[in-house]
């Protein structure tokens, strides 16, 4: 968190890595991640699939069906959590407590995205690196779904991470190992960095609603 505010340090992970690796990490692997398109449910009806001379439908015993393309526009990923003003007032917390991972316990603010997004776009511009994409995940019903899922939806299950991320395109030859970059200091659009305690006692107001966030604050328990 330090490197990532002093100098903007920022790791992008392989598709790869986030499909299989963090299932050992923490959990949170996403097998469809950047799954093409995906069916289930209701949504089977609305495509047919034939293997080997067999028809595969929902009537005879298919729950999913998951669709993968070979050639792909991006083959990296940055991640980070947004802050949902509804939710937070539904909830009275700034984010889930589920989104600080075993040993990752420290956060910081990111105060002006587009500043923010504008200045990894030049750097990965500079590096000649033109296929960059950010948005917020989608988060969808995936036991009754048709169509396209990409890098832009999850199944709801996720729905907790308020998921930013940022994909981008590093080469074939790159494809397979995480990419390491550096897009300069961020000190005038960050916090500093806190821990986790500090994190939650921050005072965050929205009109005249302060949220308490006294859901995490008892299970930290006491300083």
């Amino acid at each position: 968190m330090t490197r990532f505010r002093e100098y903007g340090e920022m790791r992008f992970g392989t598709f790869k890595e986030f499909k299989e690796g963090e299932i050992k990490i923490d959990g949170r692997a996403d097998r469809l991640e950047y799954a093409d398109e995906y069916y289930s449910g209701k949504g089977l009806s609305s495509i047919s699939f034939t293997f080997d001379g067999y028809e595969l439908s929902s009537e005879g015993g298919l729950l999913s069906a998951e669709i993968n393309f070979k050639n792909k526009d991006y083959t990296h990923l940055y991640c980070m959590s947004y802050l949902s003003i509804p939710q937070m007032l539904e909830t009275d917390l700034i984010i889930s407590e589920r989104n600080f991972a075993p040993d990752k316990d420290y956060a910081i603010f990111v105060y002006n995205v587009p500043e923010y997004f504008k200045r990894i776009s030049a750097k990965l511009k500079s590096m000649n690196i033109t296929a960059v994409k950010d948005q917020c995940v989608e988060y969808v019903d995936l036991n009754n779904y048709a169509g396209d899922i990409g890098c832009f939806k999850k199944s709801q299950t996720y729905s907790y991470q308020n998921e930013w991320r940022v994909v981008a395109n590093f080469g074939e030859a790159n494809k397979d190992k995480a990419q390491i970059i550096e897009i300069g200091s961020l000190e005038d659009i960050t916090s500093k960095v806190y821990s986790k305690r500090e994190f939650y006692e921050c005072k965050v107001q929205i009109n005249d609603k302060v949220i308490s966030n006294k859901k995490v604050l008892c299970n930290i328990g006491a300083k």
